[in-house]
């Protein structure tokens, strides 16, 4: 059976899923940070639109890693109210990348399988993640 790094390095051949790939990674990188520091602050998604000036519905759809219109100086607004540093770059595309997220998926896998096993035996975990 092969694992899914091996499975990511034979797809990362096709430059179309490669792209895809990256793509779609960048868009739930800033989703998900949006989401994260957020919460971290208490804010609820209508108190951050008033304090950004718009709905409650746009920062729901900034928050959607399949949103792909953002604007640098949304995130500078978004930044600024949260008390962030925006920070682009550019970087080169890697196998780090690949292997990282690799090791998510079989670590997510692997909690999943764990929690499953747990429920099953009261309680008692019989696989440990790091």
């Amino acid at each position: 059976m092969r694992n899914l790094k091996d499975i990511l390095k034979e797809q990362f051949k096709d430059k179309k899923f490669k792209e895809d790939f990256y793509r779609g990674l960048e868009k739930t990188r800033i989703a998900t940070e949006i989401a994260y520091y957020r919460e971290k602050r208490g804010i609820t998604q209508v108190q951050l639109a008033k304090m950004l000036g718009t709905s409650q519905s746009t920062i729901a759809r900034l928050e959607d890693p399949f949103y792909d219109n953002y604007s640098l100086n949304t995130l500078r607004k978004i930044a600024k109210v949260l008390d962030l540093e925006l920070v682009v770059s550019l970087r080169e595309k890697n196998e780090r990348v690949q292997e990282e997220f690799s090791q998510r998926a079989d670590r997510n896998t692997q909690q999943k399988i764990n929690r499953k096993s747990n429920k099953k035996r009261g309680g008692k975990s019989l696989i440990s993640i790091p």
